[in-house]
């Protein structure tokens, strides 16, 4: 799962990177700024889904460990981060962009900014949900949970 996981964050992060390049260059190519903010798109809905489909679900089903906190109050945001993102694009369609490169460029210095955040914070919650169900007693991993090696715990 951790795997999947940082599958879907290295592939939007290479997208971002991509965007960053571009709202970075002296002269903005805006047919390829429109591909990588689609490819953007695509591939955070991606990601949405996998949490959505497979993260949400394992980190509810341990609501009762500390460690799925992290990831329920994520789940919980999810929501009103769409809404930011939905609004971000309606602000920015193509012909804002090139009224207003400089500002756009700005603008989506921030928003990249809060997406690294959220990618980093879905790793992280889920490691240590990972790692906490791993010392529980029994403990059970969903199939596609990295095959991480069981460990035992001191004695």
């Amino acid at each position: 799962m951790l795997t999947e996981l940082r599958e879907h964050h290295a592939a939007l992060t290479r997208w971002l990177d991509a965007h960053r390049n571009l709202c970075d260059a002296a002269q903005i190519d805006y047919q390829a700024l429109r591909h990588v903010r689609w490819q953007i798109a695509r591939v955070s809905r991606k990601r949405l889904a996998f949490l959505t489909d497979t993260v949400f679900p394992f980190a509810e089903a341990h609501a009762g460990l500390k460690a799925a906190a992290g990831l329920l109050t994520l789940r919980q945001e999810t929501p009103a981060h769409g809404r930011i993102l939905s609004a971000f694009v309606a602000r920015w369609p193509m012909e804002a962009v090139a009224e207003a490169p400089d500002a756009y460029a700005r603008a989506a210095d921030a928003c990249r900014r809060d997406a690294d955040k959220r990618l980093l914070a879905e790793e992280r919650h889920l490691r240590l949900l990972l790692t906490e169900v791993e010392w529980q007693p029994g403990r059970v991993f969903p199939p596609s949970a990295d095959q991480m090696p069981s460990a035992t715990p001191p004695s």
